[in-house]
């Protein structure tokens, strides 16, 4: 059960009581086995395999906090730029998945990315670490062989600095596992967008189908192209009222045509203008000027 929730939510494990007490009585004896010792047997060997414990111990904790300086910075900057498509994301501008499941995921990115940066944090706390300084030199040059003394303090401040450095690296490791998490709950974010536009474009209703032909259908043609808009009989256009037949500049003659009228039966080239108030019709032919019906007194 551990393992589970660690996968989604690491932990540090405290040592026991028993662990500490271990550590301190190891470290203890490392000690006074570093300052106990003769060092008469090749002291220049040992003096230099001291210092490079020591810078050992030093280039191991910078490091440390370069690597924990860049996931901060890197933290730091990812949630600036992620601040301005929040809106759009939770939103469903960006995107057709679930406004919901976008917002867990996002949700648990993010307190990813603010533990890796608390975790960052605690690596570059300042802590205790030793170092030679003027006091211990001084003292270490009163000796009868300031070589031997040197050996032993440098040991021992070696074996002193090895409990903060080990810290460091615990925080930095914890940074690192919530940094890789908030990549992957990114990444699945990514990957649902992705896969969900996907599905959403190869999936379509008939519904869907249907509602577009008729979107497509109910455009107008546009004017210019040869092909002309055909007219309603219900439009205001065609209801409006009018004096009679006009002829356009090409020869041809145009008329409103009223409601109720059949078209289908008309020859072509004929058109039929009917006028409502005084119930009179004429037929106009594209051949010559407008006759007036038999029986009413038609104008030319």
């Amino acid at each position: 059960m551990s393992r589970l929730t660690d996968f989604f939510w690491p932990t540090l494990e405290k040592p026991t009581p028993a662990e500490v007490q271990d550590d301190d009585s190891s470290e203890k004896s490392d000690i006074e086995a570093a300052r106990n010792g003769g060092w008469a047997q090749c002291p220049e060997l040992a003096l230099e395999e001291a210092r490079r414990l020591a810078d050992s111990e030093e280039d191991r904790r910078r490091t440390t906090e370069g690597k924990a300086s860049t996931y901060l910075l890197f933290a730091a900057a990812f949630a600036a730029a992620l601040i301005p498509f929040l809106p759009g994301i939770l939103e469903g501008k960006t995107g057709s998945a679930p406004r919901w499941l976008i917002a867990i995921i996002l949700v648990v990115a993010a307190l990813y990315l603010m533990a890796a940066g608390i975790w960052a944090f605690h690596t570059l706390r300042v802590g205790t670490y030793h170092r030679l300084d003027v006091a211990e030199l001084a003292q270490i040059w009163r000796h009868k062989n300031p070589r031997r003394a040197l050996i032993r303090e440098t040991l021992a401040l070696a074996r002193m600095n090895y409990r903060a450095v080990n810290e460091k690296v615990s925080y930095l490791k914890m940074s690192h596992e919530f940094m890789a998490r908030s990549f992957l709950a990114f990444g699945i974010l990514i990957a649902i967008e992705a896969g969900w536009e996907a599905a959403h474009s190869v999936i379509e209703t008939p519904a869907g189908r249907i509602a577009a032909i008729q979107i497509k259908k109910s455009k107008p043609v546009e004017s210019g192209g040869g092909e002309s808009t055909p007219h309603r009989l219900d439009s205001p256009s065609a209801s409006a009222p009018n004096s009679g037949a006009k002829p356009s500049p090409n020869g041809t003659v145009s008329s409103t045509i009223t409601p109720g009228t059949d078209l289908s039966s008309r020859p072509a080239g004929s058109v039929e203008a009917t006028k409502s108030p005084t119930n009179t019709s004429a037929k106009l032919g594209s051949n010559g000027p407008a006759r007036p019906a038999e029986g009413s007194p038609g104008k030319q």
